[in-house]
Formats: C-alpha cells, sequence, structure tokens
C-alpha cells in the first residue's frame, strides 16, 4: 500500500506546482487550494489512472509542502484546504520532493507515473513538427498571425520611440496571442520609458525581466513574462527566444525524463530560460537549428501532449 502511495504522490505533486504556476502567471504572489481541486486537475491530467480514494494521501501532501515540515496535525479530509504564500520557494520544495522520488536513477524512473509517450527530441523529430506547422490546416491562423507580426515588428514599426507604434504592436501582440496583459496602453508607456531600442540592439537579456516588470493602475506589479519574451523576440526571433506555458511543460517534461539540466529550474528568470533551452539544444544535438524552429516544436508537441483544456491559461 505505501509502495502504491509513493508512485501516485509524483501526481500530487506536479499538479500543485502546476497550479502555482498559473497563479504566477496570473501575477498572484499566493493561492488557496482545496483537495478536492487538486483532486480534479488530477484526474484530468492523468485519465488513465484510478485516483478514488486517494484523497487523504492528496491532503497529506498538500499539508507538507504548505506547512512546516515538522508542525504535526489532525489533517480535515473532508474540507481541507491549504493558503500557500512564496510559491517559489514551494516550488523548490516540490522540485525536491520529486529528485527524491525519481532522481536520475532509471530504475526509480518507473515510479514516475508515465500517463504519455513523446518521442526523444531530435533534428528528425523537429524537422516532422516543421511540417505539420507548415502543412496542417489547424495551424493556418498562427502561420498568418505569425506573418503578420513579423511584418508589423521588422518592417513597418521597427522601432520603440513612439508611443503610437508600440501601442500597435503591444495591442497586435496581446490580440494574437492572449497573453492577457490587462491595459495596452500602460504596457506601451512602460516600454517607452524603458527606452528599449540600444538593448535590443545589444542583446541585452535582462530587458525581458525588465519589460515583464509593469506597475498597474492599482499599484499593483504584474509579472508578464510571456508577453515581454515575445515582445523581444519579435525584435530579434534569432535572438530571444520565447517562454509560454506550452514550451515550459516540455522543458519540464524533457528534463525529467532525460536530466540534460542539472541546476534548479527557474524558466521565469530570463538568463535561466535561455541557459535551459541552451543544454536543451546541446543535449539532444539541435545546435544547428534556430530558436524559431525550437520554440515551434516546443509549442506544437506541449499543445498535442499537454492539451489546452487541462490547463485554465494558455499564453500562444
Amino acid at each position: 500500500m505505501r509502495e502504491e502511495k509513493q508512485k501516485l504522490k509524483p501526481i500530487w505533486l506536479n499538479c500543485l506546482k502546476e497550479l502555482f504556476e498559473e497563479a504566477e502567471n496570473d501575477g498572484e504572489t499566493e493561492i488557496e487550494i482545496s483537495a478536492k481541486k487538486l483532486l480534479c486537475r488530477a484526474k484530468k491530467n492523468y485519465p488513465k489512472y484510478n485516483l478514488d480514494g486517494r484523497y487523504r494521501a492528496i491532503c497529506w501532501t498538500m499539508h507538507k509542502i504548505g506547512k512546516d515540515e515538522e508542525e504535526r496535525g489532525e489533517v480535515d479530509t473532508s474540507k481541507y484546504t491549504v493558503k500557500y504564500t512564496n510559491l517559489k520557494a514551494k516550488k523548490e520544495i516540490i522540485d525536491r520532493q520529486l529528485n527524491n522520488l525519481i532522481g536520475n536513477d532509471t530504475n526509480k524512473s518507473s515510479q514516475m507515473p508515465n500517463i504519455i509517450n513523446i518521442n526523444k527530441p531530435s533534428l528528425s523529430e523537429v524537422k516532422k513538427y516543421s511540417k505539420i506547422w507548415e502543412t496542417s490546416e489547424k495551424y493556418v491562423k498562427y502561420v498568418l498571425q505569425e506573418n503578420a507580426l513579423n511584418k508589423l515588428f521588422l518592417k513597418t514599426y521597427p522601432d520603440n520611440t513612439n508611443i503610437d507604434d508600440v501601442l500597435i504592436k503591444v495591442s497586435s501582440l496581446n490580440d494574437f496571442y492572449s497573453t492577457k496583459i490587462f491595459s495596452s496602453i500602460i504596457v506601451a508607456q512602460h516600454i517607452i520609458v524603458l527606452n528599449i531600442d540600444n538593448r535590443l540592439d545589444g542583446n541585452d537579456y535582462q530587458l525581458v525581466n525588465d519589460i515583464a516588470n509593469i506597475s498597474m493602475d492599482n499599484g499593483k506589479t504584474k509579472y508578464l513574462f510571456s508577453f515581454a519574451t515575445k515582445y523581444c523576440s519579435h525584435h530579434k526571433p534569432d535572438v530571444f527566444p520565447i517562454y509560454d506555458d506550452y514550451v515550459g511543460k516540455m522543458l519540464v517534461h524533457f528534463n525529467k525524463v532525460y536530466g540534460f539540466y542539472k541546476e534548479t529550474i527557474d524558466l521565469r528568470n530570463y538568463n535561466n530560460f535561455t541557459d535551459i533551452l541552451s543544454k536543451f539544444k546541446s543535449h539532444f544535438n539541435l545546435d544547428i537549428l534556430s530558436l524559431k524552429e525550437i520554440d515551434r516544436y516546443l509549442w506544437l508537441t506541449g499543445k498535442e501532449f499537454f492539451p489546452k483544456k487541462y490547463y485554465k491559461k494558455k499564453n500562444k
């Protein structure tokens, strides 16, 4: 029985971490999660597993992440809810627990629920998905959107000194990618104040983090990371890779399976994200490919293997 609980524990941990990431994407610093909500997410993400009757195990997993390791007490499984703060630190706790359960030991890897079977990244795999992108009717609208944005950013309004030009680019990007930036005008004004053109020319990765940190009218600060990567990438696609939920899901998945990145994964820090992406390309001998080819491959596989219906928010 204990062995079966340990085998299923990565499910609760992965779903809990996913809810944290969604809250962070919405600019939240804390989140309240019920055991029922976590169970519903687990059933959606892992439909092949019978998770009924595991409610108490879920509660104890939430208890250990949400509270001090030394704290003990009864868990009310009828209406168990935990309010989580400091989400980044909580995700690090989850990563440590997952590493303890699985690590890089191939014998232990069988303990991780194998819900999906994704081919190992390779040149042939990337080319296969590039062909799908170019020929499938399913992705025609995305191709048209990309072509329109390339014309807008690279030809029509390549500079970022005029508020009208920047506002058009911000609004178009937000509309096509549903980045939920809340106020295009505030974001455009923020970009103007940053005076970003010289930093774009200098391939300054810190620029992404600076664009992402935006003070809103209500006094709150939003971290619009995915939007910021897209804004910079559409100016210099060969320098600035794009981050979104699909790309992040695939990088985390491939790292769990193949262990190409040995440090703590922090995808929402741009320097860390670009380093992870570089290690990914090197590990799988994909260095000859452009960042755009890698982005499309990760995005397409993410849409295929981590369907949108499983997540309340998608950024691409």
